[in-house]
């Protein structure tokens, strides 16, 4: 396979190689051919009357002015010319008659002609002005030739001969001849009939490749080629052979012989010209194709402009009538023009905008000839109607023909204007139109379903393709056809997001997208088996990293032909609408998600607050008459043991208080319904409270306490209710993760400008994993030895949100199987009391404030 390639690649490089040596070649005939018609020479045309008709031009009887102007072409040398004319002469004769005896006299004028032989002078038959514009000309006609040659991307070479062909032809049309046949000007003629008879086989190839093949196979288009090509040599051969005997003897005879074959190559050239162009016509109609509509515009306004009055205007009439009704050197011009134009069409056909000109010849050019074809019509049949009445003039019939013509010029245009519009320009893809009508669809969506329906449905609309479908990428990860219209999924309605679809460029095959439009190649591997011939990915790029929502997937389009580059951006900006139109939605379902969990969440909280009000309150009245009686009989009772049971009854009674209190805090806390009201305390006097409300519980789990307070007194500003539970709840956490250590430290110290209250214990600590969702209410770790305690887990999230109202924080310190520090950081007061206030505040879990 490689050695086939490389073999392939090789023979490429040889053939444009080649082309390029055949290509300088010609461009040396043609110089040659410029030397030679700077050398022509013509003789002296003032030597004669204008009313001269030569009859003989050194005893060679003449026979049309294309016949004189060949022998011209054979002069060499600066010699005068034996010229025999025949000069028309008028003399006066006198006529005598009688009128009875009178006789008259009256003078005739008789015209006749008189051969006249005479010696005409040589010169030069151009001027350096003519030479400069031949020259120019053919640079022009070779400059179009090697750029055409150099960025094709075809390999075939055909339009860069037939261009090169067409300079040779300017070059050599006029040069001087020479009865030497082996010379250098008997050569340029024969480059002169080649080129008439190769150029245009080689630009009606062209025309059946641009700007694509018009045939599968390429057998057809060569065969006819070749066929044509060995025609036009055997014209060539003919045609040359029969000039040599001309040149040998420049008789009547011989010359008509070589202008019959002449005009039979002449002919050869108009009949495949304007095949090539019908062609091209046809293949224009046909296209749907802007890319390659564009590219054929340029060629049709060229030959409309240039090949075509160059056939009409000089090549047939000059087969037909020896006379041509274009000069030369405007024939020259419309040479280059075509040239030039199609040079364009095969490389930068982006040039210009050839549209308006394109459109408007083409009507005008129609309706001219429509109209005259209606004058001569109308004009004949009148002249047929009233040729017998003597009254009737051809002046009538003329004025009235043209008042006919008047009449029906505007429904003649009309008439050639809607033919234009409806088989020749074909309605153009309307990418502003098409993107209006479905943007408005797509900002009209009220749900995905709804969106990706509307885009597929309106895409299908827009855009000429067998089937449309948008797949969007699930939860997941898969994509998943949401929506299609005539989309055969294969049996198979999601498949595995292709990493190509991260890239937000198309993704096609390099025939079912016009050349030029940036993409990536398919691999019908990975969409398999919906078997797309386009997909557009559908992509954002939140905070500049790409993310796929997911793509577009058209089929081929109806006409079988690629996707312009106008249609790829437009179906690339829908992609870009649809996908902001996705997020919108999607955010937009959050948001009403959102709310609806928010109010199922206030609701909720709202059951549990008042479930937990109420439970707490009636625990309270027990508790309190436990509490009471436990009280009232350790004061009656003389007997030590049962005093002793007594105070643990109270005890008991005043942890399961504090339990109770801590759910009452949690719903007020939560519902941002708690009263507080600040008061300067000192944090050593709070934190000694705290301990000693807890002796009984610290002995009778056997517990010792290191107490280290600050001599110093630590103001702070705080709730004497709130603050102690807090403080209650660390100390009571200590105890309960402890675990085999039975040491807890309780201390205070100022820090900075804080109060910092710290218990330390020595039991099974807390994990890294563990230790930032403490504050949660409710949490319990996963942890075996923490869950053996039991608790509401409501008391570290009670003693955050209590410091935070005191405006403190707390922090923690741990690591697990060696114990905890907890720290309550609180600001020492700076002179300054806060506001005092029973009214609810907000607190982070709060509602009101």
């Amino acid at each position: 396979m490689r050695f086939a390639n490389s073999l392939t690649n090789d023979f490429a490089k040889l053939r444009r190689a080649a082309t390029t040596i055949l290509l300088l070649f010609l461009l040396a005939v043609c110089a040659a051919g410029v030397s030679l018609t700077a050398a022509r020479l013509n003789w002296d045309e003032r030597t004669l009357a204008k009313t001269d008709a030569v009859v003989s031009v050194k005893g060679v009887p003449i026979r049309s002015k294309a016949h004189l102007s060949f022998l011209l072409r054979r002069l060499e040398r600066s010699e005068p010319l034996d010229v025999v004319v025949e000069r028309p002469r008028e003399r006066i004769t006198y006529a005598v008659s009688f009128k009875g005896d009178e006789q008259i006299v009256s003078p005739v004028a008789i015209q006749d002609t008189v051969v006249v032989s005479l010696l005409a002078g040589v010169e030069r038959c151009f001027g350096a002005f003519r030479i400069v514009g031949v020259l120019v000309a053919c640079l022009i006609a070779f400059a179009c030739a090697f750029f055409a040659h150099r960025k094709s991307s075809d390999d075939d070479a055909s339009f860069s001969l037939a261009v090169a062909l067409i300079g040779v032809m300017i070059a050599s049309g006029q040069a001087r001849f020479s009865e030497t046949p082996h010379s250098l000007a008997a050569g340029v003629h024969f480059a002169f009939l080649a080129a008439f008879a190769f150029s245009p086989a080689l630009f009606l190839r062209w025309s059946l490749r641009f700007p694509k093949p018009a045939f599968s196979s390429t057998t057809a288009t060569n065969v006819l080629f070749w066929t044509l090509l060995a025609l036009g040599a055997t014209m060539v051969f003919v045609s040359f052979h029969r000039f040599q005997q001309a040149l040998a003897k420049p008789t009547g005879e011989t010359f008509r012989a070589y202008s019959v074959s002449l005009n039979v190559i002449r002919a050869f050239f108009a009949l495949l010209v304007l095949t090539s162009f019908l062609i091209l016509v046809r293949r224009y109609a046909q296209s749907e194709a802007e890319h390659d509509r564009r590219r054929l515009r340029w060629v049709i306004v060229g030959a409309t402009l240039s090949a075509l009055p160059f056939i009409f205007f000089s090549l047939l009439p000059n087969a037909l009538i020896d006379r041509a009704f274009l000069p030369d050197a405007v024939a020259v011009a419309l040479a280059i023009l075509a040239a030039s134009m199609m040079t364009v069409a095969a490389t930068r056909y982006r040039l210009l905008a050839v549209e308006a000109l394109f459109n408007r010849s083409f009507v005008f050019f129609g309706a001219l000839l429509l109209l005259s074809l209606l004058y001569g019509a109308t004009l004949f049949l009148l002249s047929q109607i009233f040729s017998s009445s003597e009254s009737f003039s051809p002046y009538i019939a003329a004025g009235l023909a043209t008042l006919i013509t008047l009449i029906l010029f505007e429904p003649t245009t009309t008439l050639v204007k809607r033919f234009a519009e409806s088989r020749v320009f074909k309605a153009e893809f309307s990418a502003q139109e098409a993107e209006r009508i479905l943007s408005a669809e797509i900002q009209g969506a009220k749900s995905e379903k709804d969106l990706v329906t509307k885009v597929a449905k309106k895409l299908r609309e827009c855009l000429p393709v067998t089937s449309v479908a948008v797949a969007l990428r699930s939860d997941d990860k898969k994509l998943k056809l949401a929506a299609g219209v005539n989309f055969n999924d294969g049996g198979q309605s999601s498949i595995s997001p292709p990493p190509l679809l991260s890239d937000s460029r198309l993704i096609a095959h390099s025939e079912q997208i016009e050349d030029g439009v940036e993409h990536q190649p398919l691999d019908e591997a990975e969409f398999r088996p919906w078997n797309p011939a386009l997909v557009v990915p559908i992509t954002s790029e939140p905070r500049g990293k790409t993310s796929v929502l997911g793509c577009l997937l058209l089929g081929e389009k109806t006409s079988r032909l690629a996707f312009s580059a106008e249609e790829a951006r437009w179906l690339q900006s829908i992609a870009g609408q649809t996908a902001l139109m996705l997020l919108r939605l999607r955010e937009q379902r959050k948001l009403v998600l959102k709310d609806e969990e928010n109010k199922r969440l206030r609701e909720l909280a709202e059951i549990r607050f008042r479930f937990v009000n109420a439970v707490s309150h009636d625990l309270r009245t027990p508790l309190a008459s436990i509490k009471s009686l436990a009280d009232l009989l350790s004061k009656n009772i003389g007997d030590e043991t049962a005093k002793q049971h007594t105070e643990r009854i109270a005890r008991a009674s005043n942890r399961l208080s504090k339990m109770v209190e801590n759910i009452l805090n949690y719903a007020k806390l939560e519902k941002g319904e708690i009263s507080y009201r600040f008061e300067p305390l000192n944090l050593s006097d709070l934190a000694q409270e705290v301990v000693k409300s807890m002796d009984c519980q610290l002995e009778l789990g056997g517990f010792e306490v290191k107490q280290s307070f600050a001599e110093e007194p630590l103001p702070i500003q705080a709730d004497k209710n709130l603050l102690p539970q807090a403080m209650w709840n660390l100390v009571s956490n200590a105890l309960k993760y402890s675990g085999e250590s039975k040491t807890i430290e309780v201390s205070t110290r100022k820090d900075g400008d804080c109060a910092v209250f710290s218990v330390k214990d020595y039991g099974i600590g807390i994990s890294s994993e563990d230790i930032d969702k403490i504050f949660k209410p409710f949490f319990r770790s996963s942890n075996a030895e923490a869950q053996v305690p039991s608790g509401f887990g409501l008391g570290l999230w009670i003693v955050k949100q209590v410091v935070e109202i005191h405006e403190g924080e707390v922090r923690v310190r741990s690591e697990l199987g060696k114990g905890s520090e907890f720290e309550l950081r609180l600001p020492l007061m700076n002179g300054v009391e806060k506001p005092a206030s029973n009214a609810p505040r907000r607190t982070k879990a709060g509602k009101s404030e």
